[in-house]
């Protein structure tokens, strides 16, 4: 006779893609078993991933960044902290790279855990170490299960009205979904964005991204009406799409069509605006702005250094006010050096010379 069976994880093979981190079908599993079995009672029980806090064990390089083919999530955050809650938050998270300058791409995610080649100032490129993600564990209990006999000789096997043991069920269940863990391995692959190395999903070799501004468009399965996307980046310019990056990343899916092929890669590379080295000689005022007809430039920059250097590079710039705010507007400069006469809390004014600004007379 066989005992009652104790929890039965449901994690591995084709369980992990029914049950994996589903607790409605979790627990429709207990009614499953009960008409499989069969017997009474089954217990499906749910414990749900915990959210892990950042943690250490990344290895970290500097100058350095992830392939540019392999980032799928981009966020506002420039600290290696944030930049690694995210990666822990996200199972397909491999490694990371980030830059200490705010902006749209300062932290950028990857699937594939190799470093770029080329060297890149500025940004640290971080991989998973030693520790690892906690996996949710699904299990199932089988309780008041008949006790079977089961028949010595293997080779008769049981009568199709018959009833399994239910541990030699679930072993016999278990062995083939390992045998077809391997089958089943190219399917679970992303479509197009990868390829299997033996039972593993590991990324296509992506050439390297230019630097120079523009969309650049590669295809990894080939694209016969174009061949030199094959095995390089092809510039592309159609409806305006190096200048613009939404234009640009629908790109890869027209291509497909039209190769057609799958898996067409598009990255943007924008235009950067170099920050000047910042100089002295201005008087600030916080609280205060200038006045809104006499802005002629705006900036994404939201230091003081950065905006007085934007406001140093132009002849026509007598002063400038600036918030601590990422934003399109963050930076403005003006050709009125006095200031505007209402309070605005969060802006900063800065004129050139030593002394306070002044509000505007009514003369």
């Amino acid at each position: 006779p066989i005992p009652c069976v104790p929890w039965q994880s449901q994690t591995s093979g084709q369980y992990q893609r029914r049950v994996h981190g589903n607790e409605a079908v979790c627990k429709a599993r207990a009614a499953e078993y009960d008409r499989w079995c069969p017997t009474t009672g089954t217990i499906a029980e749910f414990v749900p991933e915990e959210e892990p806090e950042p943690t250490e064990g990344y290895a970290c390089e500097e100058s350095t960044t992830i392939w540019s083919g392999s980032r799928y999530a981009n966020f506002n955050i420039n600290t290696k902290d944030g930049c690694m809650a995210k990666c822990d938050n996200d199972a397909r998270c491999k490694a990371f790279d980030f830059t200490s300058t705010s902006g749209k791409f300062a932290c950028r995610l990857s699937k594939n855990e190799k470093p770029h080649t080329a060297t890149v100032a500025g940004r640290t490129f971080c991989k998973q170490g030693a520790e690892q993600r906690k996996t949710p564990l699904i299990q199932v209990i089988l309780r008041k299960i008949p006790l079977i006999q089961v028949k010595k000789n293997a080779s008769q096997r049981p009568p199709k009205t018959g009833v399994w043991s239910a541990t030699a069920a679930l072993m016999n269940r278990q062995a083939n979904a390992t045998r077809s863990a391997g089958n089943s391995a190219k399917a679970e692959c992303p479509v197009g964005r990868c390829k299997v190395d033996g039972e593993d999903c590991v990324e296509p070799e992506v050439p390297e991204l230019p630097t120079d501004p523009g969309c650049y468009i590669h295809a990894p399965k080939n694209c016969a009406k174009r061949p030199e996307m094959n095995d390089d980046w092809y510039s592309d310019n159609h409806r305006g799409s190096a200048t613009n990056e939404a234009v640009c990343k629908a790109r890869a899916a027209e291509y497909d069509r039209w190769c057609p092929t799958t898996g067409t890669i598009a990255e943007f590379v924008p235009e950067e605006e170099e920050e000047p080295e910042p100089t002295e000689g201005y008087a600030c005022e916080e609280s205060t702005t200038i006045w809104s007809g006499s802005r002629y430039a705006n900036f994404n920059i939201n230091t003081k250094d950065g905006c007085m250097a934007k406001c140093d590079d132009d002849a026509r710039c007598k002063a400038f006010d600036f918030t601590s705010t990422s934003g399109k507007f963050a930076c403005r400069l003006s050709k009125n050096e006095k200031p505007h006469t209402a309070t605005v809390a969060g802006r900063t004014f800065c004129k050139q010379g030593e002394e306070d600004p002044t509000n505007p007379s009514d003369n």
